[in-house]
């Protein structure tokens, strides 16, 4: 992976949610599944934008583990 690229798990009920608030800040990062029974997701964002994309996952109002 290339630091443009943010892997996290978050609950697996959330997975849509964390889409929709990514798709509110004008696609800063494009959200997809990884594994759904465990709630893994990535998110590929541009360099310029991981350090924003970062904060928006890590200030969710649940549980996000980066990994």
């Amino acid at each position: 992976m290339n630091s443009s690229v943010i892997r996290a798990i978050v609950p697996v009920e959330k997975i849509g949610f964390v889409g929709w608030i990514f798709e509110g800040y004008e696609f800063m990062g494009i959200v997809s599944t990884v594994d759904h029974l465990t709630g893994e997701i990535m998110v590929r964002t541009t360099e310029d934008l991981y350090e924003d994309a970062y904060n928006i996952l890590i200030n969710m109002p649940f549980k996000v583990q980066i990994i």
